[in-house]
């Protein structure tokens, strides 16, 4: 077995975390250090690499464990291939507890076949990235639930900028207290069956091309041609 030693910082004298107990245990394949020292007055007490007897990858492949510096309390997975993680096999039931038990009361419990996996962060955003890729999410069912306030979150975005698409059996939406729709362009409604709208007032505000130079013309009220006036005139001015 090796015997503990100290393992210097990268340069004398720059006041960077010292480690008198490092211990490194390995061969030339893999290796596990305890209480690693590294750049940034940074340490980790453990620190599990792949050492590659080839320059394969231009990336590292470790598993990290922080225990001084920015990262303290932190974990760092860095996989220059796949990674990949396999669970369910025996889920477990909603009411155990834990943050998986919290999600799903907040949806209902609704077609719950149990917990099987959790990713929870306490406190901050959760972020996954894939700048190259697809990020795609495949289920029996899917739930996006937010549960802030109205004032100014508790709100789900969706930004693209490409197309947008929306497809289902059924579509249905419903907004407490406002439902708005706009194009800069065309708008379109096709429905080869039945078209039924019910509303408590159907108000139309036309375009510049029924603004009457004399009386009223279709659906507009006075006040109605101001508004489309106002609409056109502001287009042209931009």
């Amino acid at each position: 077995m090796p015997t503990p030693t100290s393992r210097p910082v990268p340069s004398a004298g720059d006041g960077e975390i010292k480690c008198y107990d490092y211990y490194p245990i390995g061969n030339t394949v893999g290796k596990i250090d305890f209480g690693y020292p590294a750049a940034n007055n940074t340490k980790m007490a453990v620190l599990i690499r792949n050492i590659f007897g080839t320059p394969t990858f231009r990336q590292a492949h470790y598993i990290a464990l922080f225990s001084h510096g920015p990262l303290a309390g932190g974990t760092t997975i860095v996989a220059p291939s796949v990674f990949q993680v396999y669970c369910g096999e025996k889920p477990v039931s909603n009411s155990g507890g834990g943050s998986g038990t919290e999600a799903i009361s907040a949806i209902g419990g609704q077609n719950s076949n149990g917990i099987a996996f959790v990713a929870h962060a306490a406190n901050g955003d959760m972020i996954l990235s894939a700048p190259k890729g697809r990020i795609r999410i495949m289920a029996q069912d899917i739930d996006l639930v937010t549960h802030g306030d109205k004032a100014g979150n508790g709100w789900i975005s969706l930004a693209a900028s490409g197309t947008v698409k929306v497809k289902g059996n059924r579509v249905e939406t419903e907004g407490a207290e406002a439902v708005k729709m706009g194009t800069d362009g065309t708008y379109g409604i096709s429905v080869p069956g039945t078209y039924k709208l019910e509303c408590g007032r159907f108000k139309v505000v036309e375009g510049a091309d029924c603004v009457p130079t004399t009386g009223r013309s279709g659906t507009q009220s006075p006040t109605s041609i101001i508004e489309s006036a106002a609409k056109t005139l502001g287009g042209l001015l931009g």
